[in-house]
């Protein structure tokens, strides 16, 4: 517990399901009383299990400064609305806001003074902006003789975020890239010769003459 923040935080990874395991001898209580759904499904779907969903805290705390409210991560600038008495608050007159901490502190006097209920208002963007990411490649040669070789090649680069927005620019990509290539060692006497006396170089005995074309797109 962390009393400056007013926080419960859990030890372990599934303090509502296997980490209760110890306490029934059988898997069949630990079915009837576990809330396994809850860390094996989605939250909408572990909600419908009416049976298991029997976990309740509930706590109250106090502070002796109510100047200062732990808002958490991620907070997008703008999102924030705060009220006191019915009236909304003005940021940087009546509060302060630092985005990199998720704290707020309020810096009006009058309503520290008087104790005026204050209302938070905010978007919580903690898991927003994490992507899944995939990279897939694919590399095929065949080969057709020993002085011919073709191959392919296939690469494919994509993103699929958590929520249906994302962030200005941190866009999803979707993006593949395709391409061929051919190699080859065969004799071309006539072609070498020609290069030979363009060159100016000696002439030697044939031999092979080795190509490699790519393509990309």
């Amino acid at each position: 517990m962390i009393s400056s923040q007013s926080r419960i935080i859990f030890p372990v990874l599934e303090p509502f399901g296997h980490d209760l395991d110890y306490v029934y001898a059988n898997q069949a209580d630990r079915d009837k009383y576990l809330y396994y759904p809850l860390y094996d499904t989605i939250k909408a779907i572990a909600q419908t299990y009416a049976n298991l969903n029997r976990f309740k805290i509930q706590g109250r705390s106090t502070s002796t400064s109510n100047s200062d409210y732990q808002l958490g991560y991620n907070i997008p600038r703008g999102s924030v609305t705060v009220t006191a008495g019915g009236q909304i608050l003005q940021e940087n007159v009546d509060y302060e806001i630092n985005y990199d901490l998720g704290t707020l502190k309020v810096i009006n006097p009058s309503i520290i003074s008087t104790g005026l209920p204050v209302q938070v208002q905010y978007e919580n963007n903690a898991t927003f902006g994490i992507q899944q990411k995939n990279y897939i490649g694919l590399r095929m040669d065949y080969l057709v003789n020993r002085h011919l070789t073709l191959g392919a090649t296939m690469v494919r680069l994509g993103e699929r975020p958590f929520f249906t927005k994302t962030n200005y620019g941190e866009d999803p990509i979707k993006n593949s890239m395709i391409g061929a290539d051919f190699d080859s060692g065969m004799m071309f006497p006539a072609y070498q010769n020609g290069l030979i006396n363009f060159l100016f170089i000696l002439p030697k005995p044939c031999q092979a003459l080795r190509h490699t074309v790519k393509w990309q797109d």
